[in-house]
């Protein structure tokens, strides 16, 4: 019956079509060699970065992460963001002019000086620090005295001599407004609010009078009293005592402002009321309607003549401050609203954020200075079609595009259509009570390109959307938003959505059906994948032991048909962001806060490999097609105000080593794709752009030439060596030879002949291992471990059958151990290599010799290395 059984699985095995891709080697990952320098720029005239085929989209006017905070200088031309750090654009064209170093990560307020030499903001240490723009040195820093509290607002007088700063309070502390001289970098004033939590500011021109106003918590309980928040006091500068008080009627304020000359004090409440006082007095001199939502921002123009407020939806009105007529009225662009300036000449320029990108527009007109190209936001997730010639990109804007791969230009433009109940409109606020940066939590294209799924970050729901035409094609109801949560099968029929309830559903993308239900007992579910075959999905969930609080991840292999677990795995302080299988389905690769990647059997669990060699950690993975290297996506960060060095880490399996490393990202890559052909790697990022890798060196390939025979012998030896990079550089020399590398492929690799193993043998080996012989046993144990994945079957199969002795099991569990490794053994390794660059090649001699060896043995490896090659190129050639 065993042998019977033994004979069955060995056929299966016969028929596999997978092949182990990697060996141990024992050797630690060495630096990655610098790509060659890229020779061209994109089509925006920007330098693309070492290694890079073409960058689609744009980095003008973006920004490496979400957006704290934005200031326009007085002249208009220099826009400052906060995000990581804060970073000076040129704000005609949205080119980078340089990032300030601060000693800490971005500012939650910016502002400039009133003649645009000096840029103020609050840093992450709560403290007020002041830049010089023409060259981003420091100017100092001012520290706010008394209770420690977090600075949220800063504002200098007309005449650039004095600066205010509003804070935000915990507990039974007071809220306290700070007034410094910049010159004598002195406190000028310190004073109380009424209001307890936060509190912001204004200055009059001259600097004399201080306008406060904010937020009032009632924390003792009982009757609430509303008049704090209702109230904007005035202070005399000098000698920090409260000159008045004037208070609105309906609800409390939202912001103020006072004209350049003092006299005139305005504010909104949020509502649709304009209200305008006489500041000398107190005594209200007229209001007027807007547009419902004002509060988002007010201000005089530098004469004081024109009134400006904008709501929260981003529209600006303007009026003319001494009779309130309307003088206009602006709808801006798609983007959360930061701030308006008045220029010089009178004009007005509105600034707001969408997602990464920051947007400019003129006030009345709502003419847009900063067209939007391309994504605005994160991007999510990319598929190649058309044998590598297209790529679809989504984003959390919602937009879907499509790129000429060769050009680098959009073929189509797509937006996924929505309602309230599955967008975040204009900045609303995401499931971590945080400000929304962006339109959508998650957004993911299926393989086929034909749907896409996401949801928001406060609503539940997740929905499927039809690429071609945008509209909603059904909702499935309980599932994360997260961008990780979710995925579509290879085949794209089915989708995969996690659950606040800790479980996973899956939903049948056809007809809406939900077919299966898997509960976990503890942890959220932070990445899935499906296996090629659909069969399997692997579910990485993240959570914290109760007793010592210590991060646990625990990573399961389901079968998609029953919900049966295949295995289990288990890691410590491994928070994971990301998890796929290899093309054969043999290898699962994670990989999350930490900057190495673990290789596991699928089928076990067990480890096989740690990947290291790059600083940072990862967000995405992505295994090449034909297995050889598996890529990853960097979440590294610099030092605040540092350039940014996010990039993608590329293995060679088979060694374990790092290939090559690229780096030109301003943001974290976030999404990775390989080309069907394996000769481009895309990676998207948090920064809007991708980034297609030329990885077989295309465009730095030089004319073919005559190598030294002595050299060509070299490289010969160099393609069955362990160092990654010296391989890769070997196979692309000889591809720069192609004649000699023909003939000195032709001269040492033949078909592989077909094995003539038979399951009995199989059967006979496995039960000598139990001889009492010992040079028996051990020949045996030999014989199976040289037969690699033809005997890993039936030797599984054996284990679960009762053994004669604890000493065969033993030997089997150490044959699987070796054979379970993703191993080749040098000369394997060297063919494959071989096979690789005459893929490079591709003329028509390089593809009679893969026809060649592609008809060799079935189940050889190079065999199939051939046979994937020969797919490979004839998808090039439709």
């Amino acid at each position: 019956m065993a042998i019977r059984r033994l004979r069955l699985v060995l056929l299966a095995v016969l028929a596999f079509a997978a092949r182990p891709s990697g060996e141990l080697t024992g050797q630690g990952p060495r630096p990655a060699d610098k790509p060659a320098p890229a020779a061209g720029v994109d089509l925006h005239g920007d330098p693309l970065p070492a290694g890079a085929r073409a960058r689609l989209g744009t980095l003008r006017f973006r920004v490496a992460d979400h957006v704290n905070a934005a200031a326009l200088s007085p002249d208009g031309k220099v826009l400052a963001i906060s995000g990581q750090g804060i970073t000076l654009l040129d704000a005609v064209t949205g080119k980078e002019v340089r990032r300030l170093v601060n000693g800490y990560v971005g500012a939650n307020a910016l502002i400039f000086s009133p003649d645009g030499k000096a840029l103020a903001g609050v840093n992450g240490a709560g403290r007020v620090q002041l830049w010089d723009i023409r060259n981003g040195n420091s100017l100092g820093e001012f520290q706010a005295q008394g209770p420690q509290s977090r600075l949220i607002s800063l504002t200098f007088s007309g005449d650039g001599k004095a600066l205010a700063a509003g804070n935000e309070v915990f507990g039974q502390q007071q809220a306290i407004v700070h007034v410094w001289e910049i010159a004598g970098r002195k406190q000028l004033a310190r004073v109380e609010a009424v209001q307890n939590y936060r509190v912001l500011t204004a200055l009059s021109g001259d600097g004399k009078v201080l306008a406060t106003w904010g937020t009032y918590i009632n924390r003792n309980g009982g009757m609430h009293n509303p008049e704090p928040a209702q109230t904007i006091q005035l202070w005399d500068v000098a000698s920090g005592k409260e000159l008045r008080r004037v208070r609105v009627e309906h609800n409390a304020v939202a912001t103020a402002a006072l004209s350049p000359d003092g006299k005139t004090l305005a504010a909104t409440t949020g509502g649709s009321t304009v209200y305008l006082w006489d500041a000398t007095t107190g005594k209200e001199q007229r209001r007027f309607a807007g547009r419902r939502g004002l509060g988002a921002y007010l201000g005089f123009s530098r004469d004081g003549k024109v009134l400006a407020a904008a709501g929260y939806d981003g529209t600006v009105q303007l009026w003319a401050a001494s009779t309130g007529r309307r003088l206009g009225l602006c709808e801006p662009p798609q983007c959360r609203f930061n701030g308006l300036g008045f220029l010089a000449d009178g004009r007005a320029l509105a600034w707001g954020v969408e997602g990464q990108t920051v947007c400019l527009w003129d006030v009345p007109s709502g003419k847009s200075a900063t067209p939007l190209v391309a994504h605005a936001n994160r991007v999510t997730s990319l598929v190649f079609r058309a044998g590598g010639k297209e790529l679809l990109t989504t984003s959390l804007d919602g937009k879907v595009f499509t790129w000429d791969t060769a050009t680098g230009k959009t073929v189509r433009e797509g937006q996924v259509r929505d309602n309230d109940g599955s967008r975040n409109p204009y900045g609303g606020y995401t499931s971590y009570g945080g400000p929304a940066a962006s339109r959508y939590q998650s957004l993911v294209l299926s393989p086929d390109g034909k749907h896409a799924a996401g949801g928001s970050g406060y609503n539940s729901t997740m929905r499927l959307w039809d690429v071609a035409t945008g509209r909603a094609v059904c909702d499935f109801e309980g599932g994360r938003s997260d961008s990780q949560a979710l995925t579509f099968s290879p085949d794209s029929s089915l989708l995969a959505v996690a659950n606040f309830d800790r479980s996973v559903r899956l939903w049948d993308v056809h007809t809406g059906q939900q077919l299966r239900q898997v509960k976990f007992q503890k942890g959220e579910a932070r990445a899935m994948a499906f296996s090629p075959n659909g069969k399997a999905l692997a579910v990485a969930r993240n959570d914290y032991e109760p007793n010592t609080g210590h991060q646990i991840t625990e990573i399961d292999v389901i079968e998609t048909d029953t919900g049966r677990a295949i295995c289990s795995i288990k890691r410590m302080n491994a928070y994971l962001n990301a998890v796929t299988f290899s093309p054969d389905g043999r290898v699962l690769a994670t990989a999350g806060q930490t900057p190495a990647v673990d290789l596991w059997d699928a089928a076990t669990g067990k480890e096989l490999r740690r990947l290291e060699g790059q600083a940072g950690g990862v967000f995405c993975l992505a295994f090449s097609p034909d297995g050889r290297t598996l890529a990853a996506g960097a979440q590294q960060y610099g030092r605040a105000g540092a350039a940014a060095t996010s990039g993608v880490t590329v293995w060679e399996l088979a060694t374990g080593q790092v290939r090559v490393q690229y780096a030109g990202h301003i943001g974290l890559v976030t999404a990775l794709a390989y080309a069907p052909d394996c000769r481009t790697l895309a990676s998207g990022s948090s920064d809007t752009s991708i980034v297609l890798w030329d990885l077989a060196g295309d465009a730095a390939q030089a004319t073919a030439k005559e190598l030294p025979e002595q050299e060509v012998t070299a490289l010969w030896g160099d393609l069955a060596g362990a160092d990654a990079q010296r391989a890769h550089a070997a196979v692309r020399k000889l591809r720069a030879a192609p004649a000699q590398a023909l003939a000195l492929f032709r001269k040492h690799l033949r078909p592989a002949q077909a094995s003539t193993v038979t399951a009995g043998q199989i059967g006979k080996l496995i039960a000598q291992m139990n001889d009492r012989r010992f040079p028996v046993r051990n020949r045996a144990q030999k014989a199976l471990e040289d037969l690699s994945v033809v005997a890993l079957v039936p030797l599984r199969a054996a284990l679960k059958e009762p053994l004669a002795s604890e000493e065969q099991r033993r030997r089997i569990g150490t044959i699987l151990q070796k054979v379970e490794k993703i191993s080749l053994a040098p000369e394997e390794l060297r063919g494959a290599r071989a096979v690789e660059t005459l893929e490079y090649i591709a003329t028509a001699e390089a593809r009679q010799f893969l026809t060649e060896l592609a008809g060799g043995a079935p189940v050889a490896g190079l065999t199939r290395e051939a046979r994937g090659v020969l797919r490979r190129l004839d998808l090039r050639a439709r």
